[in-house]
């Protein structure tokens, strides 16, 4: 399994939804904006949009109060 950490900012509030199995999971998808090194020509900053997928198994969510935290 490869290992990606990525520094952005949400787009927005993460969606989370709960799966139905027998130990229900925690499913958070988000949106990520994360800035590229360089400059365009005309000196304006860009971005790229990376979209995430987080899930965790209820047991460890007990912890937590939200999925959200730890996005």
């Amino acid at each position: 399994m490869n290992k990606v950490i990525l520094m952005g900012r949400l787009t927005r509030d993460p969606e989370v939804r709960y799966s139905q199995s027998a130990e229900p999971i925690a499913i958070a998808r988000y949106t990520l904006a994360v800035d590229r090194r360089g400059r365009r020509d005309n000196g304006e900053q860009t971005a790229d949009f990376i979209s995430c997928i987080a899930s965790v198994s209820y047991t460890h969510l007990r912890a937590h109060e939200t999925c959200a935290d730890l996005v």
